[in-house]
């Protein structure tokens, strides 16, 4: 959504650093992917609930490939 606000929620968190003691938010922004190498690097992550006063609708596409 070209208008989401941040506070509205679907903030992607994750965590990082020496025993993950570290966290980033990565806001939801138009038109852009975030990746996660989970073979390289280990990042546990959540996503924020969407808030009940968000004005505009947000969809997400999530993709998972595994290499064998």
């Amino acid at each position: 959504n070209k208008n989401w606000k941040w506070d509205w929620g679907g903030v992607l968190c994750v965590a990082y650093g020496e025993n993950n003691k570290n966290l980033v938010g990565l806001i939801p922004k138009w038109n852009t992917m975030n990746i996660l190498d989970n073979f390289t690097d280990r990042s546990p992550h959540f996503v924020t609930p969407i808030q009940s006063f968000a004005k505009d609708e947000r969809l997400t596409m999530t993709f998972f490939v595994t290499f064998d």
